[in-house]
């Protein structure tokens, strides 16, 4: 089921890693949105090379859209090992490919506030009417059960990145610094 609907999606919009991944954020942790987009990505690519002898115009169609509409590395290198030249991928349907950059935001975040103390921090999102929108007309359509929001990601993963880069701790009650990333732009609020 969630190969069938995960190739269902890809085959109409291009999404990286993260927004896929995300369309069944629910299911399973320990795993980065990231890296259960990759990973779907990948069955999806495996199970068509698996066909290739059988249904080998079905196969290549797979591997095509994984590769222009999924970024995905493998069918890229599949498809080019067989001579068909693949389209590149260009933006993510949703995120605008921002999400492959968390650890770019993190540290233009950290370079806003280089000139202040701070022990602690929280990572707020803003995203646009239409990122919203272009969420629900894909959660609307194919039926979504298991998504997570990209407010939500992208609060995790730029404040994963901020802690890293930085050694200081989220804190959700009282933070020094409140960081408001948006898709083209950071706030920074700083508490007393």
């Amino acid at each position: 089921m969630i190969l069938k609907l995960a190739e269902a999606i890809l085959r109409e919009y291009p999404l990286c890693d993260s927004c896929l991944g995300r369309q069944f954020g629910n299911l399973l942790t320990g795993l980065s949105n990231s890296e259960r987009g990759h990973a779907i990505k990948l069955s999806l690519a495996m199970e068509a090379h698996s066909r290739m002898d059988e249904d080998p115009e079905e196969a290549i169609e797979i591997l095509s859209f994984l590769a222009y509409n999924g970024a995905h590395i493998p069918a890229v290198e599949s498809l080019q090992k067989m001579g068909i030249e693949v389209r590149p991928f260009e933006k993510c349907f949703l995120c605008n490919n921002f999400l492959s950059r968390t650890r770019e935001i993190a540290k233009k975040c950290l370079n806003r506030v280089k000139d202040y103390e701070f022990h602690t921090f929280l990572v707020g999102a803003k995203v646009t009417e239409e990122v919203l929108n272009k969420e629900e007309e894909l959660s609307r359509k194919f039926s979504l059960k298991f998504s997570e929001s990209i407010k939500s990601e992208i609060s995790r993963e730029i404040g994963k990145e901020i802690e890293r880069i930085s050694g200081k701790g989220i804190d959700r009650e009282n933070p020094d610094i409140v960081f408001i990333v948006g898709l083209s732009d950071i706030e920074v609020q700083i508490n007393p």
